[in-house]
């Protein structure tokens, strides 16, 4: 089907001993966002390092003509909820997922970040 697009994540590159990771850099250096060079900027500059890291992970998404079309990163980030605020109910609920503190009188879950989005 024309038009189809395909979603790769460049860890796929970087965990292979060094196989494709050329490919996939030449791909990454065709991406340009005039729009917002910080976008740009990320994936020619961080991305790849990133996902080496595990700090992050990067997505290309190309076209059926193997062109890079855009991107998206994911990174998994601490969100803080004061359970002063919270009701014994959401207290009870986020006891599920997260963790209490008890210096802080807090809890901790872990949440998807949409890091990065460019087009």
């Amino acid at each position: 089907m024309k038009g189809e697009c395909t979603v790769f994540s460049i860890s796929k590159f970087t965990t292979t001993s060094g196989l494709g990771i050329a490919d996939a850099q030449k791909l990454i250096e065709t991406f340009r966002c005039p729009i917002n060079p910080n976008v740009e900027k990320f994936l020619l500059q961080n991305a790849v390092d990133f996902s080496k890291k595990k700090q992050s992970i990067t997505h290309l998404v190309c076209n059926d003509q193997a062109e890079l079309l855009g991107y998206f990163s994911l990174a998994v980030k601490p969100m803080v909820f004061p359970a002063k605020r919270m009701s014994n109910t959401g207290k009870r609920k986020i006891e599920r997922i997260g963790r209490y503190d008890l210096k802080t009188d807090s809890y901790t879950i872990s949440a998807y970040l949409l890091a990065q989005l460019g087009k």
